[in-house]
Order: C-alpha cells, then structure tokens, then sequence
C-alpha cells in the first residue's frame, strides 16, 4: 500500500472541503435513468465495478463486496490536525453522482466531507464499506440513478427496518419506571437475515450493545435510557443470540425493563434501535446471511401520561 504525503496549507484545504460540499448541494438533471452501470472511483485509480460487489443494502448504505478492499490515502495537514483521506467519486454510467471520502478509523472525528466511509476494519473488515453522511440535505446515497442501476444488476437489497408499535411506562419503585414497548421488525428482502434477539440476549445487554430504547424529554433538558456496564457473564455475541428472520416476514418482540430513572408525564422524543457489525461469525450461514448494519425507529412526538 503507497501513501502519497501533501503538505497542503489550510487554504487549499478549505477550497478542496468546499468544493465537495459545493458539488453535492448542485441540482443537476440527468435523463439517463436506466443505465447500469455502477462504480466508484478513488484518487489512486482503485475502481469498484458491478462485478465487484456483493450487492447494496439501501436500509443502511452499506456496500458488500466480494473481495477485501485495500486502498492508500493522502495526508492533509495544516496548523491544527493531520488528517488522511482518499477521496472517492460514485459514477452512473461515467456521469458523477456524488462524492466522498474515506478514513482510516483513527480519524473518525475528522470528517470533512459531508458523505464519507470510516474504515473501521476491526469491526467491518475490509470488504464491507459502512457509506454515512452528516446532512439529510446533502444525502444522494440512495439517489435513484444509483437505486435503479443496481436493482438492474441483481445488486440491490433492502435490509430490515424496525417499528415501534407501542409503548407504556409506569413508577415501579417510585426511584425508576417500567418501560413496556412492542417492536416489529421487518424483512424486505427474499433472502433469510439472523438478527439479533432482545429476548435471547436480555433487556440490559441488548440494550448496552445495540443502545435500545432511548427517551428525550421535549420541553426540558433531560433524557432516559438503559443505562448498563458490559457484564463478563454475558460473553461474545455468539450465534446463541440471533434468531432468523426469513425473507418477506416480520417478527413482534415485546421488551420490558425497570432499569430507566423515574420519567413524569409530559412530550417526549422515543426511538429504538437495532446494530450489529461483528465479524468475529461467519456472515453466510447455511439457511441464511448475519444482517449487518445499523436501523432505527422514532416517534417524534410521544406523550407520557405515567399511570
């Protein structure tokens, strides 16, 4: 792997940051919608191909591929950080749709463009590229050129999406609430996905690994949620804690936990959330595939009126 070293003073890498958030903000009109033809090319001439993907799952903007994935970066530097990078541009039949950059883990924090991939191999490992993006506004991830070239192609999954269908709190020990909820999670591909069970894992450790339930008061500063530190007994996350989710279904958990400091009555926001990102398993199990990714579900505006 080479890394070519640029001494670049701040003001052209200000210019270089502006100009990417300048071309994502561009409304630009395309006619050719039915073209397939995918890539995404990096500074060093590394091109990802059609033929070089697993297939994309739109639900979290992550692109599979088939192969491990080693690229070299660039080294931006003015007077306050040390920054590497390698800039990427997302092609439908050589007309540019975005573009972005990738960085190595360590830089996490660092991000200077609006669309970016962090490279967080001990996780993900090499052949599994996680696409964020800070600003709704400036989101073409999902853009339909690139929906439709891939759906064309055979490349494109859905993934899961979760749901919440109701939620009750109530004073347990007049210290703490009682959270009752019911979660649906859904399948929106033919393939089979594992996903990790609440009930499997417990409340407390799903939770702490996944984030789960999360409460934030609308009209004052405060917020609520599972609060845990990782048990020893709890262990690895194993096969032991997914069940399977065949294609086109959907499940119903029912999660409950005392653990959440006393809530009133009063609006607040409420979400819930689903993880996973381990390579420690196998991904292609025999009846299906370990879903990967990160979802959540939210209800904006939730009133509380505790029994």
């Amino acid at each position: 792997m080479k890394t070519l070293i640029l001494n670049k003073c701040i003001g052209v890498v200000t210019v270089s940051i502006i100009g990417l958030i300048l071309f994502s903000c561009e409304k630009r009109l395309f006619s050719n919608l039915n073209d397939p033809k995918f890539s995404i090319e990096f500074y060093d001439g590394t091109t990802i191909s059609e033929d070089d993907i697993l297939f994309y799952d739109s639900s979290t903007c992550i692109l599979f591929l088939k192969e491990d994935l080693l690229i070299s970066y660039r080294e931006y530097n003015d007077e306050n950080i040390s920054v590497l990078a390698s800039e990427f541009d997302v092609y439908v039949k050589k007309e540019k749709i975005y573009a972005g950059m990738v960085f190595p883990y360590l830089f996490a924090a660092m991000a200077p463009s609006p669309i970016f991939v962090f490279r967080d191999i001990q996780s993900y490992g090499h052949s599994i590229l996680p696409i964020q993006c800070y600003f709704d506004s400036l989101d073409f991830r999902n853009d339909p050129r690139i929906i439709t070239a891939l759906k064309q192609s055979d490349l494109l999954s859905h993934g899961i999406s979760c749901s919440i269908e109701s939620v009750q709190v109530i004073p347990f020990d007049g210290n703490s609430s009682m959270v009752t909820s019911t979660i649906k999670i859904k399948n929106h591909d033919q393939r089979s996905y594992y996903i990790l069970d609440p009930e499997k894992m417990g409340e407390e450790y799903f939770s702490h690994y996944s984030r789960g339930f999360y409460f934030k008061r609308l009209d004052v500063d405060a917020a609520y949620y599972l609060e845990s530190r990782y048990d020893p007994a709890w262990g690895k996350i194993t096969m032991d804690y997914f069940s399977i989710l065949k294609g086109g279904n959907e499940v119903t958990y029912t999660f409950s936990s005392d653990k959440y400091d006393s809530m009133s009555d009063g609006p607040y926001y409420c979400s819930f959330h689903i993880r996973y990102k381990g390579v420690d398993i196998d991904l292609d199990q025999e009846d299906g595939r370990i879903w990967i990714g990160a979802v959540h579900a939210s209800l904006d505006e939730l009133v509380l009126q505790i029994e």
